[in-house]
Parts: structure tokens; C-alpha cells; sequence
């Protein structure tokens, strides 16, 4: 599964890739795309004993998009990698965890002004890392994400810097005898996409 999705990943960034050298019509109801992302990870806890240090991931995507009028819908999986530091406050102990992910957004972008667009969105993040830690990440996350972009237009392609902040609906970390509280993911993503 994780190699299908990986490949599936890099289909869609060579899709996006070649789309780009290509001069579409802005007419176009179909967009194809990539994007590059930073994402801003700080896992939150209600855990007293335990805290998340800010780590900063990338990532690289491509984009299908369907243009409606002053609507966009839009799905961009993208692979990131990211990392997560755990502290003990009691003993200042921290644990690294790796995670590369591929993230699978469903987007709707609403055009309010003739450049400047509000996003909201569900997404589907998968870990794919090999988790070794005692704490481990869990597989399959959902997350809702609420943002804004820009898009600059040019002659041949269109420019669309965006920042969006990303919230976990479920525990990011396994339930284990070191683990029992529940841990959200939150981020906030700066990309740009290319059209």
C-alpha cells in the first residue's frame, strides 16, 4: 500500500510537471499542477508531562483542479517529511519520531476578490515512516484545514502562494503503557502552487 501510494504521488508530480511547460488557455476548466510546501508541526497534548517541541517538514505534491466560477475544488496529494520531538518535563528526556507522510487534501477555495481566495478543506494523512519508538505514531490521521492564497498571473503559468492551518479530528499517537493521553496534530502549512 505504501509503495502504491508513493507511486501514485509521483505520478501526479510529473502530471503537474509537464502541465506546467505547457501553455494552457486560462479558459481551462482543468488545472494541473504542483505545489511545494513548509509545514509548522506542533503536536498538542493535555498532558502535563509531556510537551511537543515546533518541528519544522516539507513537502512536494501535485494538484488536479476543477475551476467553477468563483469555486475551485481541488485534490493534492502530497509527501512530506516531517519529524516530531517529545520532551519529558520531568526528566527533560526527548524522543525524536520520523514521520513521512503522504497527505491527501480535498479543497474548496472560494474566490472572494479577483486574486485572493479563503480554502477550507478535509484531508487524509497517512504515516508511512516505520515507526521503532515505544510512542508511535498512528497510520491513518483526518484532519480539517482553513487557510487563504494568492495567485499571481503570468504568461504561461499561474503562481499561488498560500497558508493554511491544519488541525487533528483523532489522536496522532497509539495508545500504550507510555502513552494514554491523547495527542493532536496541528500545523501551519506556507506553499506555493504552480498552474
Amino acid at each position: 500500500m505504501k509503495n502504491k501510494v508513493t507511486a501514485l504521488c509521483v505520478l501526479f508530480l510529473c502530471i503537474g510537471i509537464n502541465s506546467f511547460g505547457q501553455n494552457q488557455p486560462k479558459s481551462n476548466r482543468i488545472r494541473l499542477g504542483y505545489l511545494v510546501t513548509s509545514n509548522i508541526n506542533f503536536l498538542h497534548t493535555a498532558d502535563s508531562s509531556t510537551d511537543f517541541k515546533t518541528d519544522i517538514g516539507w513537502g512536494v505534491g501535485a494538484i488536479c483542479a476543477l475551476n467553477l466560477k468563483s469555486l475551485r475544488l481541488s485534490l493534492a496529494p502530497t509527501l512530506n517529511f516531517e519529524s516530531h520531538t517529545l520532551v519529558d518535563k520531568a526528566t527533560n528526556a526527548t524522543l525524536q519520531l520520523k514521520d513521512q507522510n503522504t497527505i491527501i487534501p480535498l479543497k474548496l477555495d472560494i474566490r472572494l476578490f479577483k486574486n485572493f481566495s479563503l480554502i477550507n478543506g478535509i484531508e487524509y494523512l497517512m504515516v508511512q515512516s516505520k515507526q521503532k519508538e515505544e510512542i508511535k505514531l498512528v497510520r491513518d490521521n483526518f484532519l480539517a484545514s482553513v487557510g487563504a492564497g494568492y495567485a499571481f498571473k503570468f504568461k504561461y503559468f499561474t503562481a499561488v502562494p498560500e497558508v493554511s492551518y491544519r488541525i487533528g479530528l483523532n489522536n496522532a499517537i497509539e495508545k500504550s503503557a507510555l502513552s494514554s493521553s491523547e495527542v493532536k496534530r496541528r500545523a501551519v502549512s506556507i506553499g506555493v502552487k504552480i498552474m
